[in-house]
């Protein structure tokens, strides 16, 4: 099971050339994708899996606090729905690359676009694998036959990496090449609380006996918000149901406060709905 897809070594070269990261990619649309698909088949015990759209993979695939993190891991469906948002979100990029084929061949090795999706297929092909691990000993209660590992928590040390990146650009005399898809949860929280504060006009409370703003907590902002929508939803449209912004917004709120990392595909799924 998986042996063609654990064993693909241009995923674990570094760095990658152009032609090697082509091959890749056509690797994963050929049979990576189909390989890993079948492995999730027999993991899960179904003869297909299933469709789901993304109100419910974000129900299902992203929790809402601590407490909802350790229901989920419980549950079947969770690992389902996070699978089927790895695949999703992994046949998108590997279609939008191969789009871009030609492109891509006149780069000289070495190129930054070459560096960025190669690491940013390296998370999602170790999580994809470190997903199905965990499933087997949290689900199955086995010992599982997967054995990469990954850190649960973002370091500080890369914390700070990032924060020279945003002020110097990725590539300078000031900043480290590396990417880090986690820290970009700081942003799908801000710009969900800055857009929603900005949309309503209410960024705060004033204090009329000391003259200060004090911050309003966006969850009672989002509830409010959901109260009117129910009770106007015939005049009311969002791109994103609220249900779902407040999801996404305590899910971003966990790593904001804890550190602790998500699989690399959410953000990206966050980033597109």
């Amino acid at each position: 099971m998986l042996k063609d897809y654990m064993s693909n070594k241009y995923i674990f070269s570094s760095p990658i050339k152009k032609d090697q990261f082509i091959l890749f990619i056509e690797f994963m649309l050929e049979r990576g994708h189909n390989e890993y698909e079948e492995a999730l088949k027999i993991l899960f015990n179904r003869s297909r899996l299933p469709s789901l759209n993304d109100d419910n993979m974000i129900e299902q695939a992203i929790p809402k606090s601590i407490n909802d993190a350790n229901r989920k891991i419980k549950n079947k469906n969770y690992y389902i729905s996070n699978a089927l948002c790895f695949l999703d979100i992994s046949k998108m990029l590997c279609n939008d690359i191969q789009g871009k084929i030609d492109f891509i061949d006149t780069l000289e090795n070495d190129n930054i676009y070459i560096y960025n999706y190669h690491y940013l297929f390296r998370c999602l092909y170790f999580d994809s694998i470190e997903l199905l691990r965990i499933f087997e000993e949290n689900i199955l209660n086995i010992e599982s036959q997967f054995t990469l590992w990954k850190a649960s928590f973002q370091h500080t040390l890369t914390i700070y990496q990032f924060l020279k990146q945003t002020i110097f650009g990725q590539q300078s005399f000031h900043s480290n090449i590396g990417r880090e898809i986690d820290m970009s949860i700081l942003v799908i929280r801000q710009m969900i609380e800055l857009r929603i504060r900005r949309a309503i006009g209410l960024l705060g409370l004033f204090n009329k006996e000391d003259d200060s703003v004090e911050p309003l907590r966006m969850d009672i902002i989002l509830d409010a918000i959901n109260v009117v929508i129910n009770k106007y939803n015939n005049i009311i449209n969002l791109s994103v149901p609220i249900h779902n912004l407040k999801r996404i917004y305590s899910w971003a709120n966990i790593f904001t406060h804890s550190g602790i990392k998500a699989f690399s595909w959410l953000p990206i799924k966050c980033c597109f709905i």
